[in-house]
């Protein structure tokens, strides 16, 4: 009704199961990345819980999206977990098209789904049980979930059982009869309630998602919202909803706190006690897996609600116990002001030991560059560690290091001669001046016009041989990458966070590097851009792009200055990465001679 008024495309805030609408906040994407890991590494029973409206059944159907995408994967969802034990069995039984399967016994079934899964498997193939309010399911199921989790095939768990509960599923799983499936668990998350930041970040994507960027909520309404709701994106969702509803009748086209309080006055059920968070004591006191995991990987840390809902209990203290609670406060007090000041000066030590690195001087090669101001998005300025966000239709892509994309789109069509200063990418790696055809050099052999595809990575990268050399540096645990490079380099780019990610194939989190690896941090210059094929082949690194359509920009920009480009993609973290080449040149001379004039501005600030 209010979607006219306010312009939207879409209802912002309905409560349905709508991926579009999925909010990627940290905390979501490490569920999503730890639950994705598990299932392609064949953990075996895996488990999500959270409180009431925190967002569990949204994140499974990205999850089975995700899994969807993979025609390896064989997927079953069982949304009534109240089926009994036997009627379990043959639900499974029946996707897999076994008959007569109520004739037989349990340990028969659980034979014949074995036999089942290994006819025409492949080493990829993949069966995955989800299973949503799993903390309904009766003990006998559950007992069935454990026989199932039992299947082996050349040591990996045939059947991959993601559990997706509130928090009794804890409960239950740790009482007697369940513990044999509790030790069995691989890898268990939470997800919490959003806080106050999260969400005002939460209600401004839903309504940029929904087609309007400016802010329609006033700050004071966001805060009142946020106390409403204690970060439940179920309630956020209903309050804000009937928020924009008062709003309409009111003809306001900004809601502040007045609305929003109008609002909760429809909705009763707010006025009682805020849903409670999940306890401290009941994950620690639940969650046992991490002691029977025999595993080299590490379980993924459930992270612990923002907020607590329980009042704490009155305590009273007499004098004498204040006195020795104080006397241990400033104790501890002294330890943090030393333990402060030593990683201070390790800290300037560390910052010191980098710039000094940096300012050795390269030796001088044949290009020539025209310096151009880098154009950094404000977003990463600070360069706080924040999850890249894939503005495409995928907004939820889980990393897998090896894996090709297959969706690219190999085809360049024409396009018509456009001013590169025009184009404002984030992502863009090319002058911010057009570039005079007539200084290109005359030994520009590449074909004009033309674009092809590297899919089988037949040009190497990273290219070592060229490089002058490594440094090895240890940094602190949970450093962001980006701001290693930016410490490192004095610029941070997609081109050279490529660079360093592939001279360190042991990084898998681009937010947090481990601390207990030496991180390799190449000495770049430009004859370190040259790179061969298999085949001995020439050709110019020109820089990489988390764009598939800022990739092509650059390579349209190329080819009307004659180049010939070649494309690469992988997918790293949470998205694909794109890198442009030069070429071919027959050596590295004709290669050099043929971009003599050409600005590559994702270096400039280290080349100049």
């Amino acid at each position: 009704m209010y979607n006219d008024f306010y312009n939207f495309k879409s209802e912002p805030f309905e409560n349905t199961l709508n991926a579009k609408f999925f909010f990627p906040s940290d905390s979501h994407r490490e569920v999503l990345a730890s639950l994705m890991y598990g299932i392609k590494q064949a953990k075996g029973v895996l488990l999500l819980t959270g409180e009431i409206g925190a967002g569990k059944t949204q994140a499974l159907k990205v999850l089975k999206d995700l899994l969807t995408d993979d025609k390896n994967n064989k997927i079953i969802e069982i949304t009534n977990p109240k089926l009994g034990s036997d009627e379990f069995f043959y639900f499974i039984a029946s996707c897999l098209m076994i008959e007569n399967a109520a004739d037989m016994g349990a340990n028969q079934l659980v034979a014949e789904i074995k036999n089942k899964l290994l006819t025409g498997r492949s080493d990829d193939f993949r069966f995955v049980i989800l299973i949503d309010e799993a903390q309904m399911l009766n003990d006998d199921a559950l007992e069935k979930v454990r026989l199932l989790s039992n299947l082996e095939h050349l040591s990996k768990k045939m059947v991959q059982f993601v559990l997706v509960g509130q928090p009794e599923l804890l409960t239950k799983l740790n009482s007697g009869p369940n513990r044999a499936l509790l030790q069995r668990v691989a890898i268990s998350k939470a997800l919490g309630y959003l806080n106050r930041a999260l969400t005002e970040n939460y209600i401004d994507y839903r309504l940029k998602t929904a087609g309007v960027t400016r802010k329609v909520f006033t700050h004071a309404a966001v805060d009142l919202i946020y106390t409403i709701s204690s970060g439940s994106p179920r309630l956020i969702n209903q309050v804000c909803d009937a928020s924009l509803f008062h709003g309409y009748l009111k003809k306001c086209d900004t809601i502040d706190d007045k609305i929003v309080t109008l609002a909760k006055a429809d909705l009763p059920f707010l006025s009682s006690v805020p849903p409670a968070q999940t306890s401290v004591e009941q994950v620690n006191d639940a969650v046992l897996t991490e002691a029977v995991q025999n595993e080299p990987e590490p379980l993924v840390a459930i992270p612990l609600p923002s907020k607590k809902i329980n009042q704490p209990s009155r305590i009273s203290f007499d004098k004498a116990m204040l006195i020795k609670l104080a006397g241990v406060l400033v104790v501890l007090l002294l330890i943090y002001l030393v333990y402060l000041t030593i990683s201070l000066s390790n800290q300037a030590n560390s910052n010191s030991s980098s710039q000094r690195n940096m300012q050795q001087k390269l030796p001088s090669s044949s290009y020539s560059q025209t310096p151009l101001r880098y154009d950094s998005e404000e977003a990463n300025a600070d360069m706080r560690p924040s999850m890249p966000v894939d503005n495409s239709n995928s907004r939820y892509q889980i990393k897998s290091p090896t894996s090709v994309q297959s969706n690219f789109d190999r085809s360049f069509e024409k396009v018509a001669p456009s001013n590169p200063a025009a184009m404002n990418d984030h992502r863009l790696s090319m002058p911010l001046a057009a570039v005079d055809k007539s200084k290109i050099s005359t030994t520009n052999t590449a074909a004009v016009s033309e674009s092809s595809w590297d899919s089988e990575h037949d040009i190497y990268f990273p290219f070592h041989p060229n490089m002058q050399g490594l440094n090895a540096i240890r940094v602190d645990e949970g450093v962001a990458l980006s701001q290693v490079i930016k410490n490192q380099y004095g610029a941070w780019n997609a081109t050279i966070e490529d660079i360093v990610r592939q001279v360190n194939p042991h990084i898998n989190n681009l937010n947090e590097v481990n601390s207990q690896h030496d991180l390799q941090l190449p000495i770049l210059s430009e004859i370190g851009l040259l790179t061969r094929t298999k085949t001995g082949s020439v050709y110019v690194y020109y820089g990489s792009f988390t764009k598939q359509s800022a990739a092509k920009q650059s390579a349209d920009y190329l080819n009307q200055l004659g180049f010939k480009t070649v494309f690469q993609s992988e997918k790293w973290d949470y998205r694909y990465v794109s890198r442009v080449f030069i070429g071919p040149y027959a050596s590295f001379d004709q290669a050099q001679d043929a971009i003599v004039n050409l600005s590559f501005k994702d270096f400039e600030k280290i080349f100049n």
